[in-house]
């Protein structure tokens, strides 16, 4: 993972390669990649967060202190999903529900948020952006409802989608 963290390609990291963040490698891979104004986004869930050391009570600041800690934009993902980056700056998620309590739900969250990062023209993706693959997803969730399966959710994925994008601004 260190060899791939030294390019300039966007990189997700989410559920079992969060465990990699507590190598002392990754982390300084982590640093220089802020410094280079590479993007690299976390997706925990509060679990994986209280595993890597960050058991907060506070949603925002635990996830502001996770992106302090490791140089990275922070989906810590559940009720009220927080978007925050090293500088402090958050958002927070309006859209999620519970039907996205699911498995494979973060799985496709990551994939979205990896779709916003490749089709970024810059090196550094801003916090609005991932906020937004994050409120797509929230969106999904509503539409796919309870009973949601990471394949209903991907159908409902682009159904909001083709409706966002037919409504004119």
């Amino acid at each position: 993972m260190v060899e791939y963290l030294a390019t300039d390609l966007p990189v997700v990291i989410d559920a079992y390669a969060l465990t990699f963040l507590s190598n002392p490698k990754i982390q300084a891979s982590l640093s220089e990649r802020y410094q280079r104004r590479v993007s690299t986004v976390l997706t925990p869930h509060e679990g994986e967060a209280a595993e890597l050391g960050f058991k907060e009570p506070n949603r925002i600041a635990q996830a502001q202190s996770i992106a302090r800690a490791f140089n990275s934009l922070v989906v810590l993902k559940g009720a009220g999903t927080v978007i925050a980056d090293p500088t402090g700056a958050y958002a927070i998620d309006q859209f999620g529900t519970v039907a996205l309590a699911t498995a494979g739900s973060g799985d496709v969250l990551a994939g979205l948020i990896a779709g916003t990062l490749a089709r970024s023209s810059v090196a550094e993706v801003p916090l609005h952006d991932v906020a937004c693959a994050v409120a797509l997803h929230g969106l999904a969730g509503r539409r796919a409802g309870n009973g949601c399966t990471a394949t209903t959710l991907i159908d409902a994925l682009v159904e909001v989608h083709a409706e966002l994008a037919d409504t004119p601004e």
